[in-house]
């Protein structure tokens, strides 16, 4: 008779509260609309379908979320059970599943309200889903007590059991979370493989100057490629939401290879970052292991594959302490964006050892976190590659300038080479005649040509002198400084220093310029002095008009001599051209006059017809503003030949506009 009331106690007390049996959990209290996780302890039936007209007997109690691997074997079937008593709810409650290996079916009481994949006891009919599910609860009311029954079989995984939250709540308002963090993980897959295209195309654009980054860039997009994958292909799993009837054994694969594979690209990726800090042996050795790991993935049971991972997590603890080394090294001798490497292996190491702890069952992963963690990785080396492609960019373009400075002075020194040689030859041969004429004893009797032969030698000089005054000024137009200058001051020098007629015919008379002035005086002195020879005697001398046109200040040198034809205009400029054969000059000028005109930046044009004249146009960029009334501009002087310069607050205010 005691053991009869005891018996009934005890039922009593497992009724009325789960303090006393923790497979009953009374949820009377709770908001349904915040919902209730129904962690902590179920009844776990090994070996056994259960619900509640098909009872069996309690194996133990087990705190989800958990393997069962941990005291059972990972292959074979179960179900873990409890007791819910449902809180009142004037809407309909609903049953959130996240994940369970690797398929199962939700019973209440008698009822089956969800299947995935098949559940049965023999493997060979036994077929695995994973598919995160919201069930509604439909038929039960507030008070209720349901028996809630998941059975499980797994035979494809070697992790078993339920991985992530069960939870109970308003329906509406579980498939809404549901549904926005499938919404955030495939925002952030998507952000993903926008990246991965930007790189792609930023590659592809810009790769004749990247020589040093296209490791880095390929390596950081293919790990960007699989990452992305990885949100929505495991974890949660949003991407089996989307895709129903998606294979479970090729989502297996996928899952993994697309772990050995940013394994793969994450190392690649940190060797070219830091070759000279990296072990090659350590870099290529876990390369080659990860990739071997890819292509075991292809055909590879989905056990063995699991296996394979859990092992592979523990090698890249290790090579994660390797990056650790090269990114303290790499800070330690200033390497570029070493500091925000850095900081992303920083967040990836924290990310490893979380894998870690998931991997020998310690906690369940949390997507959030791990979604988290790699947004801030890829963003940190996505500014570390933009400072590199800077840098690299303006490494690149200072190359490329000092090449074209190289290759100008060989041009030069060439074009010297060959335009040298007629003046000398001219010296040459005079100083043959002098020398004959003095030897001979004929000086008086030849002394009327004298005068010619002296000429001719001057003429000579003139035009070495001539070359030596071009070479100088084109050997330093890369140092050229550019300042401010007003109107006033470049008209009055060239009304002072230029031997033509200045005429201005500007509608504003503040406008400035950013040139050189001495180099601009001496490129007009070239250009004034060429229309001066190739302007026949009784012609009108050359005229220089200034003027200004939206923005610009125009310099337009006008002659009125012989012109030129348009096949002569077409090869104007170019070294080795020497126009007109029957008037003396260097070959020189228009070309060092063109090239150091575009290395101030200004614009030159030539307008020519023959027999009508030329006309040579620079165009400068010209400011126009109402502050110049506030500011003070030096004077020019007929001996001033220095650039003049200003005071700061011009400078300042010129480069803002």
């Amino acid at each position: 008779m005691l053991r009869k009331l005891s018996g009934l106690l005890i039922l009593l007390l497992c009724t009325f509260g789960n303090s006393v049996h923790a497979s009953i959990v009374d949820l009377t209290h709770i908001d349904p609309e915040e919902g209730e996780i129904l962690n902590g302890k179920w009844d776990f039936y090994w070996n056994q379908f259960v619900s509640a007209d098909h009872p069996g007997v309690v194996d133990s109690e087990i705190n989800l979320p958990c393997y069962w691997s941990e005291n059972y074997p990972s292959f074979g079937y179960a179900t873990i059970q409890k007791q819910v008593i449902l809180p009142d709810a004037e809407k309909l409650l609903g049953l959130e599943i996240e994940h369970i290996h690797s398929s199962y079916r939700v019973i209440v009481n008698q009822d089956t309200l969800y299947r995935s994949g098949v559940t049965h006891m023999d493997p060979d009919l036994h077929e695995p889903h994973r598919q995160p599910a919201v069930i509604p609860l439909r038929g039960y009311t507030a008070g209720d007590t349901i028996t809630l029954s998941i059975q499980i079989s797994n035979y494809s995984h070697y992790l078993a059991g339920v991985e992530g939250n069960i939870k109970l709540g308003a329906f509406k308002d579980l498939e809404n979370d549901m549904f926005r963090e499938e919404a955030l993980n495939l925002f952030v897959a998507g952000s993903f493989i926008v990246i991965t295209i930007t790189l792609i195309v930023f590659y592809i654009m810009f790769s004749f100057h990247m020589q040093r980054m296209r490791g880095e860039l390929i390596s950081y997009a293919l790990f960007c490629l699989v990452i992305g994958y990885r949100i929505v292909g495991s974890g949660s799993y949003p991407l089996h939401r989307l895709i129903h009837n998606m294979d479970y054994e090729l989502s297996i694969r996928l899952e993994y290879m697309s772990f050995f594979l940013a394994a793969v690209a994450g190392i690649v990726y940190m060797w070219n970052l830091y070759p000279k800090q990296s072990n090659q042996l350590i870099v290529f050795s876990y390369a080659g292991i990860s990739l071997f790991g890819a292509i075991l993935c292809t055909f590879l049971n989905p056990v063995a594959i699991v296996l394979v991972s859990k092992g592979h997590i523990f090698l890249s603890a290790f090579v994660t302490i390797h990056a650790i080394q090269v990114i303290y090294r790499a800070i330690k001798e200033k390497e570029k964006s070493a500091k925000v490497i850095a900081m992303a292996c920083a967040i990836m190491t924290i990310l490893v050892v979380l894998q870690m702890v998931i991997a020998v069952d310690g906690i369940m992963p949390n997507n959030l976190l791990l979604t988290i963690g790699l947004l801030l990785f890829s963003f940190a080396n996505n500014i570390a590659l933009l400072e590199r492609f800077i840098y690299g960019y303006k490494v690149y373009h200072s190359k490329q300038r000092e090449a074209e400075i190289s290759q100008n002075q060989k041009m030069l020194m060439s074009l010297v080479a060959h335009e040298i040689k007629t003046p000398l030859s001219q010296l040459k041969l005079n100083a043959e005649m002098l020398q004959m004429l003095s030897e001979n004893g004929e000086m008086d009797k030849f002394k009327e040509k004298v005068p010619k032969i002296v000429g001719r030698t001057s003429a000579s000089v003139e035009n070495l002198n001539g070359m030596v005054t071009d070479l100088m000024h084109f050997t330093s137009q890369h140092n050229m400084s550019k300042n401010p200058y007003s109107q006033e001051c470049i008209v009055e020098r060239m009304q002072n220093e230029i031997n033509a007629k200045v005429t201005d015919l500007t509608k504003h008379k503040n406008h400035v310029v950013r040139t050189n002035e001495t180099v601009m005086e001496y490129l007009l002195h070239t250009l004034v002095n060429n229309a001066l020879k190739f302007t026949p005697e009784g012609n009108n001398p050359p005229e220089v008009i200034i003027s200004d046109k939206r923005g610009k200040m125009i310099i337009s040198i006008v002659d009125h001599g012989i012109g030129m034809s348009e096949e002569d205009q077409k090869e104007l400029g170019k070294p080795f051209i020497k126009m007109n054969l029957k008037k003396d000059g260097t070959g020189l000028g228009f070309y060092l006059t063109k090239n150091l005109i575009e290395g101030l930046g200004h614009e030159l044009t030539v307008e020519s017809a023959i027999g009508e004249g030329t006309t040579v146009t620079l165009t400068l960029d010209a400011y126009n503003s109402n502050a110049l009334n506030r500011m003070r501009l030096r004077k020019p002087t007929v001996k001033d030949k220095e650039p003049k310069s200003i005071n700061g607050k011009l400078s300042e205010e010129l480069n803002v506009a």
